[in-house]
């Protein structure tokens, strides 16, 4: 199962939707996402921290408990090349006239797509949008 970085963020900070996310996520066998959810999470994280939802300390626990994660294998992180980067492109080509996909989202789907990861797991209804419209398996309720 490939995991969107919303997803990720919802195992690691509660929000509404975690306790589902969770169970989930421990039903879909074999967890994968880019190398992107290391700046991404921890954009996540900065941004938190600037909006007084979270301390420098839970900062600091969270990504601990995220680095690991990823360090005993409970998430792999695939890499991003320049293949990824030009099926990126292609992606974003595909959806132009349907689906304002985005750069990193495209960047997700390359990624989960090449090294068929399936099926992707997010809340973001525009990658669900874009993957479906790609034929990449999905799963997760769209927002």
């Amino acid at each position: 199962m490939y995991l969107d970085t919303c997803i990720i963020a919802k195992l690691y900070l509660p929000e509404a939707d975690s306790a589902a996310i969770q169970q989930r996520v421990q039903a879909g066998g074999t967890l994968v996402c880019s190398e992107l959810a290391i700046p991404e999470f921890t954009s996540v994280l900065a941004r938190k921290r600037r909006e007084g939802a979270l301390t420098e300390a839970e900062c600091t626990r969270v990504w601990q408990l995220f680095t690991g994660t990823v360090r005993e294998s409970g998430l792999s992180l695939l890499p991003v090349s320049k293949a990824e980067l030009d099926a990126a492109a292609a992606l974003i080509h595909a959806c132009r006239d349907t689906t304002p996909l985005r750069t990193l989202d495209a960047i997700h789907l390359a990624t989960c797509q090449r090294f068929r990861a399936y099926p992707l797991f997010t809340t973001d209804r525009t990658m669900r949008q874009a993957a479906e419209h790609v034929g990449i398996p999905t799963q997760g309720d769209a927002r």
